[in-house]
């Protein structure tokens, strides 16, 4: 074992005092900057939702599309018109009888 004289230990302290406090600077420096890119990818998200927005208004007025979220009413309703629509054609090629065994 080796014995240090005082101002070597004053200065080993002083080391890592120093040390210490440079990791410190350090995490703080890395926590700041990730904060910093998330919320700069956060207001380029939200940039590109305003514009696809703009884009989904543009094709609705063209009708193009006619709705981007369904409800479950909406969902029954489309089913139903399908279902309407559908089944004279299915009862003309297979007869009300597989018709009927469908629909149970």
């Amino acid at each position: 074992m080796r014995f240090e004289t005082k101002r070597e230990r004053e200065q080993r302290r002083k080391r890592q005092k120093r040390s210490a406090i440079l990791g410190m600077v350090f995490a703080m420096l890395v926590v700041v900057g990730l904060g910093v890119l998330l919320w700069n990818g956060k207001k380029n998200i939200e940039a590109k939702n305003v514009e696809y927005e703009k884009q989904i208004k543009e094709l609705q007025e063209q009708g193009k599309i006619l709705y981007t979220e369904l409800t479950d009413e909406a969902r029954a309703e489309i089913k139903e018109a399908m279902v309407a629509a559908t089944e004279p054609k299915v009862e003309e090629m297979c007869g009300k009888e597989i018709l009927e065994t469908f629909r149970n």
